[in-house]
């Protein structure tokens, strides 16, 4: 079998890039009270800072500065610190981590022939900022059945499964939108090489065609559908947005619509995604050589 990983990041890929490889599991997380409020005040105080960052940011793009170093970005956060209370709050890579966020964002952003910016990252309110991430494992460690987050304590997870021989890198803490928390945990684990030696009873090849309509295509004709999970709520979905749009935004009645409706689109995003993993699953146990047609 090949290297898919390896063939995906290029032929000039380090050795350790070909020993290990990295996988992210989730993990439900039940935090107390008081472990909910300091989630609740470091993500409000990341999105603030996102925020704050992504307008200077935006500024020297008006300006013509098309971007900041790093240091330079780095260099705003005592400032940040020192001028509101509310960035002391977050771990310290956490608001280092808010930085790379808005590097990214603003890398992505397109410029015309007069040098002008176009499509500048937009900023994200309170319901549009989920997450929060320990970008490496200095803020965060499995003890028992916790999983210790620096400054917010250690929280109970559910889930207790472990890559065999992982050792973890980073963790990102969402709230989804019940208002529950995942952790996030990606793991450095070493990279399993198999031949045809390991393949016990070996089954025949499949081919796979993708697609829009049908998903996939095998070499027999058989077609796997793609689900329109949305039409099954379009209904639901059409009067809670009017609902949306009679009531005073921001009032009771908006919000608990709002949270509705997100309700909704997380279930539909659930289903499709689990969906496509059992497909995915019945096609990995099905076959010894999968061969899907490269679509670039």
């Amino acid at each position: 079998m090949f290297d898919m990983l390896s063939m995906a990041r290029g032929d000039n890929a380090d050795d350790s890039d070909r020993e290990y490889r990295f996988v992210t599991i989730e993990y439900g997380l039940s935090p107390n009270a008081t472990q909910t409020r300091k989630l609740e005040e470091t993500l409000s105080a990341c999105g603030s800072a996102y925020n704050h960052i992504l307008a200077e940011c935006k500024a020297d793009a008006i300006m013509g500065i098309r971007q900041r170093k790093y240091g330079e970005l780095t260099s705003l956060l005592p400032g940040m610190k020192a001028s509101d209370p509310r960035y002391k709050i977050p771990y310290a890579q956490c608001l280092q981590e808010v930085r790379r966020r808005v590097e990214r964002a603003m890398s992505g952003c397109d410029w015309n022939e007069d040098g002008d910016p176009e499509h500048l990252p937009r900023f994200k309110s309170r319901h549009r900022y989920h997450s929060f991430t320990y970008p490496s494992d200095q803020g965060f460690e499995f003890v028992g059945d916790r999983l210790r987050l620096k400054k917010i304590g250690d929280v109970k997870f559910l889930h207790r499964y472990f890559p065999k021989d992982g050792k973890p890198r980073t963790c990102t803490i969402r709230r989804n939108a019940r208002g529950k928390w995942k952790a996030f945990v990606t793991f450095r684990v070493p990279r399993i090489v198999r031949n045809e030696e390991l393949i016990e009873c070996p089954r025949v090849p499949e081919g796979y065609d993708l697609g829009l309509g049908d998903i996939v295509t095998d070499t027999n004709g058989v077609k796997f559908r793609n689900p329109n999970l949305y039409a099954e709520k379009r209904d639901e979905i059409v009067r809670l947005q009017r609902k949306m749009q009679s009531c005073e935004k921001g009032s009771p009645g908006w919000e608990r619509a709002r949270r509705r409706l997100a309700a909704i689109h997380e279930d539909i995003h659930n289903q499709r995604k689990g969906r496509l993993n059992q497909k995915a699953h019945d096609m990995v146990q099905g076959h010894s050589v999968i061969a899907v047609e490269r679509l670039s």
